[in-house]
């Protein structure tokens, strides 16, 4: 399984996994990853939500890599290094990719690595557009494979904005599956179909693009991505 995975291996760790101190030009850097990253109007948000003189969009998504691993297949150090090094210098970084944020934790140490959806939250503007009638969605692989720290802070936010989330009585998110490049052992309009099941909501809130199609036909509700409940206007 691949929470089972051992890291892929990387020399010069120390070399590339500077000091949080050392932040270069920038303090912040977003790996949007390419489903948002083929979306102009999701795009648009990120950049007039977060770019400054202290945050910038990375222009690789390391996105052969996640496919890679996905698959359970190598990856070369050489790319995994050039990966890595365009990734130093910051002092944070925003993965939107489940995958690479638990690969990227153990590769950069000394860096903070947070996901799309709780930087989202952790602006008090977004969260507070979120209630009890909506359904949201969290990006399932990020959660579990960082289970320790994210159980406690997304029960936080959901007693705090009473809204419903797909995780189970264990309090592990429940994925759709629609990110998955592998064999379909699970199926995302059945998993979908799962989550939505003897609720009541009039909107679904996701973190992961791909899951806005698949809740769109297993639900009449409005479904849209947390980035669509961002201000531009700060």
């Amino acid at each position: 399984m691949l929470e089972e995975r051992e890291p892929i291996p990387i020399s010069d760790r120390e070399e590339l996994s500077r000091k949080r101190s050392d932040f270069g030009k920038f303090k912040r850097k977003i790996v949007p990853g390419k489903a948002l990253r083929s979306d102009e109007r999701l795009m648009s948000i990120i950049h007039d939500f977060f770019v400054n003189n202290e945050t910038v969009i990375i222009e690789d998504d390391g996105d052969d890599i996640r496919h890679a691993i996905d698959l359970g297949f190598p990856v070369s150090e050489g790319r995994i290094n050039k990966f890595i090094k365009s990734l130093t210098h910051a002092g944070e970084l925003i993965v939107a990719d489940g995958i690479l944020q638990r690969f990227l934790k153990k590769w950069l140490p000394n860096i903070k690595i947070i996901g799309l959806g709780m930087a989202l939250l952790n602006e008090r503007a977004v969260r507070k557009s979120l209630g009890p009638s909506d359904l949201y969605v969290i990006e399932a692989r990020g959660y579990n494979s960082n289970y320790k720290d994210m159980v406690n802070e997304y029960d936080s936010i959901r007693r705090e904005t009473g809204c419903q989330m797909n995780v189970d009585l264990h309090r592990s998110a429940i994925p759709t599956g629609s990110v998955s490049s592998g064999s379909k052992v699970v199926f995302p309009e059945d998993q979908a179909r799962w989550i939505v099941k003897g609720r009541r909501f009039d909107r679904v809130v996701v973190e992961t693009p791909e899951d806005i199609e698949i809740f769109k036909k297993v639900t009449d509700a409005d479904v849209i991505h947390i980035l669509e409940l961002a201000k531009s206007d700060r």
